[in-house]
This record gives C-alpha cells, sequence and structure tokens, in this order.
C-alpha cells in the first residue's frame, strides 16, 4: 500500500507538459507554436506562443477557424494566418 501511495503521489506530481500542435516559420526568423494546453482566457482555445532569432517573445491563444488560425496574444493584439502555413506535428 505504500508504494502505492508513493507512484500515486509521484505521478500526480508531475506537472502536464505542453504538446506541439503545429509551428510556422517567421520571416525573420523563429517560429509561432501552437501547443495543446488549454487557453486560461477562452475555453475554445489552446494556448500558442512565438519566438524569433532577436529574443523577443509572445505568449497568446489559438482557435482553428477553418482556414485559417485565429491569435489573441496576452498583449492585446489579434492576428490570422493561414493554415496551410503550419507544419503539422500531430492530426488537426
Amino acid at each position: 500500500m505504500k508504494t502505492f501511495i508513493a507512484v500515486l503521489i509521484s505521478v500526480l506530481a508531475v506537472p502536464a507538459i505542453a504538446e506541439t500542435k503545429a509551428y510556422a516559420e517567421l520571416k525573420k526568423g523563429g517560429e509561432i507554436v501552437l501547443t495543446t494546453d488549454s487557453c486560461a482566457t477562452s475555453e475554445d482555445m489552446r494556448r500558442a506562443y512565438w519566438y524569433d532569432d532577436d529574443g523577443n517573445t509572445e505568449s497568446g491563444c489559438w482557435r482553428n477557424e477553418d482556414r485559417t488560425i485565429y491569435f489573441k496574444w496576452d498583449n492585446g493584439g489579434e492576428s490570422r494566418y493561414p493554415k496551410k502555413k503550419f507544419k503539422v506535428a500531430n492530426d488537426w
């Protein structure tokens, strides 16, 4: 029983790791990454982030909208990119 409890605590203590759903290269270097993590501000969106070769980064949320991917960034900005721009890491 002690072993079972120790294993259970170990499993529950491991933080969830976001899985990459898709990514797209940026013109100035870097990528936009779509993850499988839930978005804290919207139930129908997932977490996203981007980074560039200059060290800039931003986090936000994304949603699949048929032929486009819609983003709402944490800094208040919004954007859309064609879905075909993204390389799929897993099934849509």
